[in-house]
């Protein structure tokens, strides 16, 4: 499978840079995201899109995660595609009786498989795949206009231009920068990769909506205009923010006065002339250490990654716990504890904690 999807052109993949928890929909614990690298060509690169084209590995984990285009079904041979088009390299998968597939969290077969829906694979090669996750057909765009539950989304073809309504579901999830938002959350002129079952009518009933974020590296802060930084050429971006709009680092909440010149972020809002964003929401790329504790005294937390590197982790008032998706406190840090802390480096090996995710010992 890593030399399969290694041969695939970034450029052959279908939709924009996206980092997406398919935990969410697939329930089977993929706790690796897709990257997609971007179909708008000259558009601001995504949050994503310094990822190899053959997708980032789990946390902890040698399998990687790829999305593909199904081709065809026959008996237990699957043929796929990265791209949405007749140019796309296509390769044979082999589908033994262990391979585990789902849709949308729901136990499926082989067989309710179609032409052109996309899916989440698992595997070591092309003939090893442990499991399979549906995730239907795909639409990417820009929204033009929001209507009740439904988007009018605006494609971008080769042969010119179309729209398609994207009905969103109440069961629907829609991801923004690793963080679950919900519909009223979006707005007109954001782009954005939707999957789910298609109508007769041409339009989706979306089960999974992920929104596009513009990244970069943050040249100057002044007031609330952000001027970001992207792509080889070092193009700029105008980011406009106000007192609405938020900013996340490790997925959770912290102050506006978090994000310093040079930091890395994705931002998520109204695209204007490709130069130019309404920011709703801020995604700040921060350092991030993940190991065991090897100790705790007082406000310092020293950590030994896997590479057994030693980290000096600060922790202060301001700092957020998370113990396995619930709030937590310092109190439950404790000395074998598994962590992994994303915040502020201060020197080498060195960092004050934004958040510290805790995990419970398998």
């Amino acid at each position: 499978m890593r030399q399969f999807l290694s041969r695939f052109s970034r450029k052959a993949l279908l939709i924009g840079s996206i980092v997406i928890g398919v935990v969410l929909l697939t329930g089977i614990g993929l706790a690796a995201a897709a990257a997609i690298s971007a179909a708008h060509s000259g558009a601001p690169q995504t949050a994503s899109a310094s990822a190899s084209s053959s997708m980032p590995t789990a946390p902890g984990s040698s399998k990687l995660d790829h999305l593909v285009r199904v081709v065809s079904v026959n008996g237990n041979t699957l043929t796929v595609a990265t791209g949405a088009d007749k140019k796309s390299q296509q390769k044979t998968l082999t589908i033994s009786d262990s391979t585990k597939i789902t849709k949308y969290g729901q136990t499926a077969q082989l067989s309710d498989l179609q032409p052109d829906e996309w899916i989440m694979v698992r595997g070591t090669d092309t003939t090893h795949i442990q499991q399979i996750a549906i995730l239907g057909f795909g639409a990417q765009g820009t929204i033009q206009s929001i209507n009740g539950s439904t988007l009018s989304v605006l494609m971008k073809k080769k042969s010119g231009t179309g729209t398609v309504n994207v009905n969103v579901s109440s069961n629907a999830r829609i991801m923004e920068g690793g963080v679950q938002i919900s519909l009223s959350d979006l707005q007109p002129n954001e782009d954005i990769v939707a999957f789910g079952d298609k109508n007769s009518d041409g339009s989706l009933n979306a089960m999974l909506i992920h929104v596009h974020l513009v990244s970069g590296q943050v040249a100057d802060i002044s007031g609330n205009t952000i001027t970001l930084t992207h792509g080889n050429k070092g193009a700029q971006v105008s980011v406009t923010t106000s007192s609405a709009t938020k900013y996340y680092v490790g997925g959770q909440q912290v102050p506006a006065s978090t994000l310093q010149v040079n930091d890395s972020i994705g931002v998520a809002g109204p695209l204007s002339n490709k130069s130019s964003v309404t920011a709703t929401a801020i995604f700040i790329q921060e350092p991030k250490v993940a190991g065991k504790v090897t100790g705790v005294n007082g406000n310092t937390i020293t950590v030994q990654t896997k590479d057994h590197v030693t980290w000096t982790v600060t922790v202060d008032s301001s700092t957020q716990y998370v113990k396995d998706g619930q709030p937590a406190s310092l109190s439950d840090v404790q000395q074998g504890s598994l962590v992994e802390i994303v915040g502020m480096k201060t020197g080498d090996n060195a960092l004050t904690a934004v958040v510290v995710h805790l995990h419970t010992k398998k």
